[in-house]
């Protein structure tokens, strides 16, 4: 843990490369020609010059130790087209240091606000103090949050008590060392008292958490359409790493989504009570691997476990409570789970699986799934290296493996694994991960890298001159949109991930984003695997009147160009145009 907290310096630099300058360049770039740049140097100017920004404006914050009782960050109104940006400066640390019965940074009624590159901890001798925090009785929009590295606080590294909180962005943060209830995120109120919506959890190290519970990330009840993807949570005081509950909004479009996350070494690994999807996940050395069950009797529902791979979690490896009871779309296919000797249970049902997809699962351990999962080999047969600690254990597919094109394309969620490899052969591999011969990235406990170019998504109806919406690399870090209106008739252009404003109209009904019936984009600055920018071209005048649709797992399918549209075939939920 020591060493991990020493290598800030390569840290930052590392996110710095893949996020921080790629979001910088792109907000500095819609800066109105009135925007001002500040710099403060002390903890006074860094409040003052907090409380008097306005849209477009850069506050830069030199390095140093800024010790003071909170900092406020509250009533700024940036713009979709004019962010506010709050920025540690490049030449060293700067060090946000809270040392009274305070929450150490606040942030409330926010809108279109970053804030990135700080260190965030905690002096004083109070208890349950929180790093960063949105208080109850406010409301914020479109915050992203990077390379933060909160540690040694005394309550929630990440706290969201507001009463909605939409368009979040948390990537690359370092959050560790908790005390009070000890979670890393906590985003949401009990009994849906106060939500997060439309957000993305990506690209953080949480661990070592504290206090009487410790959860790594946890979504509470009520919170819908939010993703989180790629983050790696381990040893969270016998807690869970990742925690969804439910949206209660009865409707698979608002499941949240939880895929190519690695969790280990807690109570649980994953804990799901309904309305969410969990694919191309890793778990191993947990109590539980996947834990789903009904929470609060509220029931289960529209629940997809799919595409995960668990190792050497005793209790159960995926468990599936009251499943029995689910509606809607239930559903658990093409999942790996492994007992290193075979004894405990790989797969548990306690009440049963009731008219749930249970297909294509393999097992190594005890089975209450029935014929929905075959037998596989030892785990030293059918993993690379499935004994190995953090750094050295690799849980992809050993050549021979049982679990080598032993899924069904039907129960394919995603069309790429854990490493974002696709899946494109029609003959998916169960678990995680995709083809054997050893993974790019042994689990470490480290932020997870990404490829650095993994590639556009391809265009349904091809990528040739022909095809009527094209997708190529212009530059490294660039795509290039081209669309004509003779074979690809539609004007909206749907955004599933990242901003869009240098592309994009946000249409009056706050969900199409308008390009006009044909023409050429260069969307600069976008980093495969960072931030990708992805769309899709659907009839009508909304995607909903559109015949592009998603199939029964979730996923986008492309449609019919005799249709007059065409589309990408992608993975995630609709965003907005930010």
């Amino acid at each position: 843990m020591g060493a991990i907290a020493r290598d800030r310096r390569a840290r930052r630099a590392w996110r710095g490369a893949a996020v921080g300058l790629l979001a910088s360049l792109a907000l500095a770039a819609h800066r109105p020609v009135d925007a001002a740049t500040y710099v403060a140097t002390n903890a006074a100017e860094l409040q003052t010059l907090s409380d008097g920004l306005v849209a477009g404006d850069l506050l830069l914050v030199e390095p140093g130790n800024y010790t003071l009782s909170t900092w406020r960050i509250r009533n700024l109104a940036g713009r979709r087209d004019a962010w506010i940006e709050i920025r540690a400066g490049d030449a060293g640390p700067v060090r946000i240091t809270g040392n009274a019965n305070q929450n150490v940074v606040n942030v409330d009624n926010v809108s279109f606000v970053r804030i990135s590159g700080f260190e965030i901890t905690y002096s004083g001798g109070n208890s349950d103090i929180d790093g960063l925090k949105f208080n109850a009785g406010t409301n914020s929009d479109h915050v992203i949050l990077d390379r933060l590295w909160v540690h040694d606080i005394t309550g929630v590294a990440l706290n969201s008590k507001a009463g909605e909180l939409s368009h979040l962005d948390v990537s690359g943060c370092h959050l560790h060392d908790t005390g009070g209830t000890g979670e890393g995120m906590y985003l949401g109120c009990n009994g849906a008292a106060c939500w997060i919506r439309d957000s993305v959890i990506r690209q953080n190290l949480v661990h070592d958490m504290h206090g009487s519970q410790g959860d790594g990330i946890e979504i509470k009840p009520g919170s819908f359409r939010n993703v989180v993807e790629d983050n790696v949570v381990f040893r969270t005081n016998g807690w869970v790493g990742i925690t969804l509950y439910r949206t209660q909004r009865g409707n698979f479009a608002d499941n949240n989504l939880v895929r190519r996350n690695a969790s280990w070494d807690s109570g649980e690994c994953f804990f799901a009570a309904a309305e969410t999807t969990l694919v191309d996940n890793l778990a191993f050395g947990c109590d539980y691997g996947i834990n789903t069950n009904d929470h609060s009797g509220l029931g289960v529902s529209d629940l997809v476990i799919a595409h995960n791979t668990v190792f050497d979690c005793p209790a159960a490896g995926i468990r599936l409570g009251s499943w029995s009871i689910g509606t809607g779309l239930m559903a658990a296919a093409n999942n790996a789970s492994y007992q290193p000797g075979g004894g405990a249970p790989a797969l548990r049902a306690p009440s049963g699986l009731g008219s749930a997809l249970v297909e294509a699962n393999v097992h190594f351990g005890g089975n209450e799934w029935g014929g929905g999962s075959s037998v596989g080999q030892p785990p030293a047969t059918d993993l690379e290296n499935p004994a190995g600690a953090p750094g050295a254990i690799d849980l992809g597919p050993a050549a021979g493996s049982t679990l080598l094109d032993a899924g069904r394309a039907s129960g394919s969620v995603t069309t790429r694994d854990f490493e974002l490899k696709a899946r494109s052969d029609g003959a998916p591999d169960v678990g995680a991960y995709e083809g054997a011969g050893g993974v790019a990235w042994p689990l470490a406990e480290d932020f997870k890298p990404l490829p650095e170019d993994a590639g556009p998504v391809a265009v349904s109806d091809g990528t040739g001159a022909g095809a009527p919406l094209r997708v190529t690399r212009s530059a490294p870090d660039a795509l290039r949109l081209t669309w004509d209106a003779d074979g690809c008739r539609s004007w909206n252009y749907h955004l599933l991930s990242g901003p869009l404003a240098q592309v994009a109209t946000l249409g009056a009904d706050e969900r199409s984003c308008y390009l006009g019936n044909r023409g050429v984009h260069d969307s600069a600055l976008v980093q495969d695997g960072v931030s990708r920018w992805y769309l899709i071209v659907g009839g009508g005048d909304s995607q909903q009147a559109g015949p592009l649709g998603r199939d029964s797992f979730g996923a986008w399918r492309p449609v019919d160009p005799a249709l007059g549209s065409c589309g990408l075939e992608v993975e995630e939920p609709p965003r907005d145009c930010n």
